[in-house]
């Protein structure tokens, strides 16, 4: 083997994989997603929680909820938007912007969760302070 032919096998060993770098934009692009589906969740699930009429089709909603409560479920999140952000750049220069964004990953899951299972208002309302708190924290890390 000459000289020329190692040195190329110990640069094609040394050149980083474009893996890494896809998997971590991926997986920030669906964290954007996630957010936009936080913020787009009042405009399409008030509407269908006011109605008060069903079709025949459809099953009878367990919560039925009036314009006050409403205002309240689309408001709730961008209080906890406050509050998160504010502690979003705290949490990002104790772990990091890798590790805050990590750590949110599993109370994203939990609000979407709870959204889903709730039977009651008030663990919707719960859940969009929840969500706007992680979502403030992911704004923060950039």
């Amino acid at each position: 083997m000459s000289c020329t032919e190692e040195k190329e096998k110990l640069e094609q060993k040394n050149v980083p994989s474009a893996l890494p770098q896809l998997l971590c934009a991926i997986a920030l692009s669906f964290g954007s997603t996630i957010a936009g589906g936080w913020m787009s969740f009042s405009s399409v699930a008030i509407p269908k929680m006011m109605r008060n009429t069903t079709d025949d089709l459809e099953e009878e909603d367990n919560i039925q909820i009036d314009l006050h409560t409403g205002s309240w479920i689309a408001s709730l999140f961008f209080f906890g938007n406050i509050i998160g952000c504010l502690l979003g750049g705290f949490v990002n220069q104790r772990i990091g912007a890798r590790r805050a964004y990590l750590c949110s990953a599993p109370l994203v899951c939990l609000t979407w969760a709870m959204i889903a299972l709730s039977h009651s208002v008030w663990m919707i309302l719960v859940s969009r302070v929840i969500s706007g708190l992680v979502f403030g924290v992911f704004q923060a890390n950039g």
